[in-house]
């Protein structure tokens, strides 16, 4: 590695942006942010303008918003 450089190696952050989200759950970006602005979706911290929302959050989130649809004849 070359002098003064660092490498830094990001696993499994506990952490996601607003995009990873969006991509995660097949939205875009701009959902969350309108959905963040009327109190929907799922739990996210805010620190200065940096949004993020916490994995475990968003899952459960995603989970307890499963709708079952029953057809009918």
């Amino acid at each position: 590695m070359a002098k003064g450089k660092k490498q830094v190696k990001e696993v499994n952050p506990l952490y996601k942006t607003t995009r990873e989200v969006a991509a995660f759950l097949g939205l875009s970006a701009g959902t969350l942010c309108v959905w963040r602005s009327q109190g929907k979706g799922p739990s996210y911290y805010k620190v200065g303008n940096a949004v993020r929302y916490k994995i475990d959050d968003v899952e459960a989130w995603k989970n307890a918003n499963v709708k079952h649809v029953e057809l009918t004849n």
